[in-house]
């Protein structure tokens, strides 16, 4: 596998763990010397916009659940223990 395929299928991932179009748009546009830099194909440039459209389709029809906060609750101290 060359480093423009490995580029693009950790795009892919990727693109699929967006939670918000803004953050999917923002990720494309930083992505773009990286493209560049790892000689992808238009083919597979025009590829991973279609992966980006469909996700950003399951985004704005909410069929993509939000992740819930990871909150834990906060350690007690020993002493509010002993």
């Amino acid at each position: 596998m060359n480093q423009a395929d490995a580029y693009f299928e950790l795009a892919v991932v990727v693109i699929g763990m967006a939670i918000s179009a803004s953050d999917l748009r923002s990720w494309w546009e930083s992505e773009r010397a990286h493209r560049k830099e790892y000689c992808l194909s238009d083919q597979q440039i025009d590829d991973l916009i279609h992966v980006c459209k469909e996700h950003l389709e399951l985004l704005e029809d909410g069929k993509i659940d939000q992740p819930k906060p990871n909150i834990r609750p906060r350690a007690r101290s020993r002493r509010a223990l002993i």
